[in-house]
């Protein structure tokens, strides 16, 4: 069951198409006005471009997968499409509790998350922010694994395929507009028999704390972490042949994501040479037994990069041995992430994570 405080954060959420809509309504008014005390030719032709900008961006709006246009299976919670907000849930076995916020400079959240307690799952996309709409393929994942997810038949290590689809099948019918939408992907079930599945695909990240200590579970999607296990070099060595073998150097370039329309998959010894494949994603997925008092950190890299192991490790140990509910652990270590991002010290982007802690 959802807290008060999700509770409340519900009923006080703007939702994003009115907040659209009221914005430009008001820009307009605004020009329109002005039009009126100053009739000038040149002004009115840039108002009456404005109107069709603003037109096709509600059109664009309005024809979104919000998640008020989606059905939401019963005891499901997500946050996605330019939304933010907050969930715990206390289940028998688990503790879940996740976030999703914008940031300190970003005007749109592309991140979002997914909370089932009855089948104990926790994910969490982000929109690739290279490419426009990366809260829709936030959005598209988010709510086509929850669908899944309901028919109880699909493992976990099969969704990013199946939400890959979805995404490119949104790509396709709604034009030019969204043909690049993408985003990363990590999420955690925990099975009845108490083992541990995650699976992801670009640079959200798995956590796993035991016994006090954190550690990383997966490796980014990264064009760096590629070159170092393809030709099995340090972090150093890598990033210093991709400076010298590839013509725009982004050593943390991501190599693949969900809705990606080409994914790298081999980094070659020629300059700037590199093969690609199509319309695949290749998921990584890992399973391990769980021991009582693990606690699974799901995030996307916002807030990996504000709060990174140790970081995660110190609040989390010393929160829950101090007695805290996982949620007030959790919302400490947001306000701690927004802190950073104010100070200067973190990477000004979208804020999502999640935790399960297993009972």
């Amino acid at each position: 069951m959802a807290d008060e405080n999700t509770a409340r954060d519900r009923s006080e959420e703007v939702d994003p198409i009115d907040a659209l809509i009221n914005e430009e309504k008001y820009e307009i008014d605004t020009a329109a006005k002005k039009a009126e005390k100053e009739i000038i030719p040149e002004e009115l032709s840039g108002i009456s471009q404005h109107l069709k900008e603003t037109t096709s961006k509600i059109d664009a709006a309005l024809r979104l997968p919000y998640s008020k246009n989606v059905e939401t299976p019963e005891g499901m919670f997500i946050k996605s499409g330019n939304e933010e907000g907050k969930v715990s849930v206390v289940g028998e076995k688990t503790n879940i509790a996740a976030f999703t916020h914008t940031g300190v400079n970003k005007k749109r959240n592309d991140d979002g998350f997914l909370v089932h307690g009855e089948s104990n799952t926790l994910a969490v996309t982000d929109g690739v922010g290279g490419n426009k709409h990366g809260e829709v393929a936030s959005n598209v994942i988010l709510h086509k694994m929850a669908q899944k997810l309901k028919d109880q038949d699909v493992p976990l290590k099969d969704i990013p395929n199946l939400v890959f689809k979805a995404v490119r099948d949104y790509q396709k019918s709604n034009g030019e507009e969204y043909e690049k939408c993408s985003a990363t992907f990590a999420a955690v079930h925990i099975t009845p028999e108490g083992m541990a599945q995650m699976v992801h695909v670009g640079d959200a990240r798995i956590y796993r704390i035991r016994n006090g200590e954190a550690k990383q579970l997966t490796t980014d999607d990264s064009l760096t972490e590629l070159v170092k296990a393809q030709k099995d070099m340090t972090d150093v060595e890598a990033k210093d042949y991709i400076n010298d073998n590839y013509p725009n150097p982004r050593p943390d370039a991501l190599v693949q994501s969900i809705g990606g329309r080409e994914q790298v998959v081999n980094f070659k010894n020629k300059k700037g040479d590199i093969e690609t494949a199509k319309d695949i994603v290749n998921p990584h997925f890992y399973e391990e037994q769980t021991q009582e008092g693990d606690v699974y950190v799901v995030s996307t890299d916002g807030f990996s990069g504000n709060m990174d192991a140790e970081d995660t490790e110190k609040y989390i140990t010393k929160g829950l041995k101090a007695g805290k509910a996982l949620n007030v652990v959790l919302e400490e270590m947001r306000e701690e992430a927004i802190a950073k991002m104010i100070d200067g010290v973190g990477d000004k982007d979208n804020l999502t994570a999640g935790v399960i802690e297993i009972k």
